[in-house]
């Protein structure tokens, strides 16, 4: 909260300006802010891990996101782990090796605990 006359008139010009718009432009707003976080966001993270692919940054976004909140990160991890399998299913049908091992190696480097 502000605490100057001056702060304090600046927050309630700002917050006339909210009540006056449309539910639609507010809801423009909130995804215009919502966008320009993610993307900074994620060009922060490609910045951090060079040659990360787009899945994996979407999976990384989305604990980042939603990490406190466990049941949409079991689903996340759900997901990952079906993803996983069936890549693992589909590698040794098609005798895939290289694919497994890549697998196995960034199964191998996986820390839950790493906060992103």
């Amino acid at each position: 909260m502000p605490t100057s006359e001056a702060g304090k008139t600046i927050e309630k010009m700002y917050w006339n300006h909210i009540r006056a718009m449309s539910p639609e432009e507010r809801t423009r707003n909130c995804f215009r802010m919502f966008q320009s976080y993610y993307s900074q966001a994620a060009t922060r993270y490609r910045k951090e891990h060079p040659g990360i692919g787009e899945r994996e940054l979407r999976i990384a976004m989305a604990k980042r996101l939603y990490g406190g909140d466990p049941r949409t990160m079991t689903l996340i991890e759900m997901a990952e782990a079906e993803r996983k399998e069936y890549l693992e299913t589909t590698a040794e049908q098609l005798g895939v090796q290289a694919i497994l091992d890549e697998l196995r190696q960034i199964a191998d480097n996986y820390d839950p605990n790493v906060i992103l």
